[in-house]
């Protein structure tokens, strides 16, 4: 699967210190849940986001909170349709026959609360793309959905950060030490809608837009200053 990303040799110059940020969409009743960055890209005249079809269920002890960095305790290759169980001692088990066709369901029968997700390999990149909180003796279902979000910026967010909103308006923190985010300089963002095949995109630093194809169908552009939350998180 990939979205190939063309830019001309002046976007490409005035883009030099942004990086090209991969956010993927959540389906989950959890109102406590937040998407995490899934892949950040070095901003080239042609760039190619790469993924497998295939999902890692994890668990965490890193709080669901805006700016932390995801730290992945335990994981598991899982398929849609199975669960993930964590024991009272926090070691975790997939079971292929208890889920939720199409979905990912986390069943937590440890004394404590987890915070969990779903992992999809996005080129060498093995992060995270959400993190919810499942309580002590609790169930949480999640279905992986297909829209991803992409959109350049020179705020410094690495994979699995946690964010609660586009870093440009500063509600996502720098994680380098070096200052806010909120003085990033951000810019508009697509909404891939359907990855069912290969898609390409150009983005121009003299308009301001993306562009793709005659078929509009298949993608929607974001507003710099649109929250991301309820794009990427989603309740149906």
């Amino acid at each position: 699967m990939t979205i190939t990303i063309q830019l001309d040799p002046t976007t490409a110059g005035a883009l030099a210190k942004s990086s090209l940020y991969a956010f993927r969409a959540t389906s989950i009743l959890n109102a406590a849940a937040l998407p995490t960055v899934w892949s950040v890209l070095r901003v080239a005249e042609s760039m190619t986001l790469r993924w497998a079809p295939a999902f890692q269920a994890y668990v965490s002890t890193t709080p669901v909170a805006a700016g932390n960095r995801v730290v992945v305790g335990e994981s598991k290759r899982i398929v849609t349709g199975a669960t993930l169980e964590i024991a009272a001692d926090a070691t975790t088990t997939m079971n292929p026959k208890e889920g939720s066709p199409g979905g990912i369901t986390f069943q937590n029968d440890a004394p404590r609360q987890y915070t969990c997700g779903v992992i999809q390999p996005a080129g060498s990149a093995k992060a995270p793309f959400c993190a919810f909180p499942v309580g002590a003796n609790q169930t949480q279902g999640v279905v992986p959905a297909d829209p991803i979000l992409l959109f350049f910026s020179t705020a410094v967010l690495k994979p699995g950060t946690i964010v609660t909103d586009q870093p440009r308006r500063g509600k996502a923190p720098a994680i380098d030490g070096g200052g806010s985010s909120g003085l990033a300089n951000q810019t508009q963002g697509v909404l891939v809608l359907d990855t069912s095949e290969p898609r390409a995109l150009t983005f121009s630093i003299q308009t301001g837009l993306w562009t793709w194809g005659d078929d509009e169908a298949w993608a929607q552009t974001v507003a710099a200053s649109a929250p991301i939350v309820p794009l990427l998180i989603r309740s149906t």
